[in-house]
């Protein structure tokens, strides 16, 4: 059995690396590790979730997760005047996290619209090699937060540990790293992104693009052709080949407004181009905005179910941005180590892309009943723009109970 394990070894090995030697890395795809990462900060996690090849990721469910920890960079550690900003800020947010969730227990999820972006979670992955490089690599980007940096070597080296050839290669293969999407783009600070997302914010010269609460949902482009042909052979039959048919031809471009929590919704619908403000810039945009006397209702999160503490909210919320706007300004903090202290309610802007697959899948998830509120509001709003403008794809937009005839939740109604 030993001669034969490493008989196979090595023919792998040379599989591997004549694949790789040759630029062709699809044998990267084949080599995968499942593990775990704990106590790292929801940040984290939304880096993992970005990239769309060559990784898989579950977090642990925000009702399951005693959320009680906040991680605070070592930048920040080391400055006495800057640690007291992050601490008092990240304090008071998650003293007020904890008396709502005493308060109004079943809203958890809308609770958490205050705490820091710095919280910390677990999460459950399956990464291949050409994954992990793909990580590995776009975290040495200077803009990267250490926390990001930390986590990315600390995987790298423990799968050194279990197969050292698949990652003595990468080396000789990063650059062709760079024809790959990337996870980080949400991070980078000082792009061009700023001038690009700023129609959706500039009421005066764009009105017709402005997104604002009342309007969070806009349709920037729709498909030429017509999908009801298709979906008249679809019939509610379930066995009926759609995904094979040509709806994901079908593509609506859209223009929306959503928060951080719900990006960590968003970001795990990976058949759906996505592409996000910053949220450096998104920070330094509202700030702005501020001084032009905008509400900061506008600006971040005030769900229904947490009316009466409007006040409460509105309070933490400023003095989250606040903190990161002195931790940038006044204490020359890295802005990729600043927004550790920003709050979960947020708002960025985003474009995305909804095919036939992506418009069905993302409202079979998120307008289920058991689904974060905040998530389904933006869920029906999606809907809503997309019936609007005409097109039959609307038809495929609900939850699965409506495309099954029975719930999949089991004893949730």
């Amino acid at each position: 059995l030993e001669e034969k394990t490493y008989e196979l070894n090595k023919k792998l090995d040379g599989v591997l690396s004549h694949s790789l030697g040759y630029g062709h890395n699809a044998a990267a795809d084949h080599i995968t590790f499942s593990y775990e990462t704990t106590q790292v900060p929801r940040i984290v996690t939304l880096w993992q979730a970005r990239y769309p090849f060559g990784h898989s990721l579950l977090q642990a469910s925000t009702r399951a997760v005693p959320h009680e920890q906040v991680e605070i960079p070592i930048s920040i550690k080391v400055n006495e005047r800057a640690l007291q900003i992050a601490v008092d800020s990240v304090s008071e947010a998650m003293e007020l996290y904890f008396e709502l969730n005493e308060r109004y227990p079943k809203d958890i999820q809308d609770n958490m619209y205050v705490t820091p972006i710095g919280l910390l979670t677990n999460n459950s992955l399956t990464s291949s090699a050409r994954g992990l490089w793909q990580m590995f690599t776009d975290s040495k980007y200077n803009f990267i937060p250490n926390c990001i940096k930390r986590t990315s070597d600390a995987v790298y080296n423990l799968m050194y540990r279990f197969y050292p050839f698949a990652f003595k290669e990468w080396k000789s293969n990063y650059l062709s790293l760079m024809f790959h999407p990337t996870g980080t783009d949400f991070l980078a600070p000082y792009t061009n992104k700023e001038k690009y997302f700023s129609k959706y914010s500039d009421r005066k010269n764009n009105p017709e693009l402005y997104l604002s609460p009342e309007r969070p949902v806009i349709l920037l482009e729709k498909p030429s052709g017509d999908p009801s042909v298709i979906l008249e052979r679809f019939d509610n039959d379930l066995t009926h080949p759609l995904f094979h048919s040509g709806i994901n031809l079908f593509q609506h471009k859209l223009a929306a407004r959503i928060d951080i929590s719900i990006m960590h919704q968003m970001i795990r619908h990976r058949t759906i181009p996505q592409n996000y403000e910053p949220f450096i810039e998104a920070a330094m945009r509202i700030k702005e905005a501020f001084k032009k006397g905008e509400l900061i209702e506008d600006h971040f999160v005030f769900p229904p179910t947490l009316e009466t503490e409007h006040e409460n909210l509105k309070k933490s919320y400023l003095k989250s941005l606040n903190a990161f706007i002195k931790l940038i300004k006044e204490e020359n903090i890295p802005p990729q180590e600043a927004l550790f202290v920003l709050p979960h309610g947020m708002v960025l802007q985003l474009e995305f892309v909804l095919d036939g697959w992506g418009a069905m899948h993302f409202t079979n998830e998120r307008l289920c009943i058991t689904a974060k509120p905040g998530a389904r509001e933006f869920a029906k709003n999606v809907r809503k723009v997309v019936k609007e403008a005409g097109s039959s794809l609307f038809e495929l937009m609900a939850p699965k109970c409506e495309h099954l005839n029975y719930c999949p939740e089991g004893k949730k109604k």
